[in-house]
């Protein structure tokens, strides 16, 4: 046992005054990537190696690659060009300074990016949400009805296959002159506004703030429900009497008119 011991102190201390290296080894399927392993300077692994975080390989000099094929960014070391250390990255690490946002077809898809000015996504690019871009001109859309009250926006795209419908922003199929509308259930104080296309609501229809649907000409009044000991005040149309528009406001709004 103490023979043993011995020699555990033995090889700990020999191993701790051992002088080591670390080596960055790609993977044969996917060149891009390795991993970095601790080995002994003597003879280079074969008596110690050991694997290792890849913070360790990183060199002095490094730089960023963007490979447009899967649209990834990487840090390469610059003396062999990422054979001796190459790890991915957040993308941002490869932003350009010049960048615009746009619909573009990239790798057969057409979708929203962030692409680089001067190479017009070569050597830069990074996917974005629908919202982010601007209404792409020269395209149809088409608003598709899930009821009366509400529907989803698609933007017509040309693909290799034929047309499809890519399911956009609901502000692009908004049309530039809406009409205002509110809508009320059995309760005759409870109201929702709506922008609808002029000519039906199966083109175009959509929630708003009930602002919108506010006429020129409106009034306060103060309802308190019977047996309720407190109520509300409310600003209504003068010419329908709340029938056309109805809004629930500050009490204050009513205390004024006292």
């Amino acid at each position: 046992m103490k023979n043993l011991l011995l020699i555990f102190i033995l090889l700990s201390t020999s191993l701790s005054f051992a002088v080591t290296d670390y080596i960055w080894i790609q993977k044969e399927r996917k060149p891009r990537t390795g991993t970095c392993y601790e080995v002994d300077a003597s003879s280079t692994g074969q008596k110690y190696q050991v694997k290792t975080q890849p913070k360790n390989c990183r060199p002095d000099k490094s730089s960023y690659m963007f490979y447009r094929d899967t649209g990834r960014c990487y840090e390469i070391d610059d003396k062999s060009n990422g054979k001796s250390y190459s790890k991915k990255v957040n993308i941002k690490k490869c932003k350009t300074k010049k960048t615009k946002i746009t619909f573009i077809d990239i790798n057969g898809k057409s979708n929203c990016y962030e692409i680089d000015i001067p190479s017009e996504g070569r050597n830069y690019y990074r996917k974005l949400k629908e919202k982010n871009c601007p209404k792409k001109l020269g395209a149809n859309y088409l608003w598709k009805p899930k009821s009366f009250f509400s529907g989803e926006c698609y933007r017509e795209e040309k693909t290799a296959t034929g047309l499809v419908n890519v399911k956009t922003k609901d502000i692009d199929c908004r049309p530039s002159d809406p009409i205002f509308k509110m809508f009320k259930n059995s309760n005759f104080f409870k109201g929702r506004c709506y922008e609808i296309h002029k000519e039906s609501p199966n083109k175009y229809i959509k929630k708003t703030k009930a602002e919108m649907c506010r006429p020129k000409n409106t009034l306060y009044i103060f309802y308190r429900k019977e047996g309720i000991s407190s109520g509300n005040c409310f600003e209504i149309d003068t010419e329908t009497k709340g029938v056309n528009y109805i809004n629930k406001v500050k009490n204050s709004k009513c205390k004024d008119q006292l």
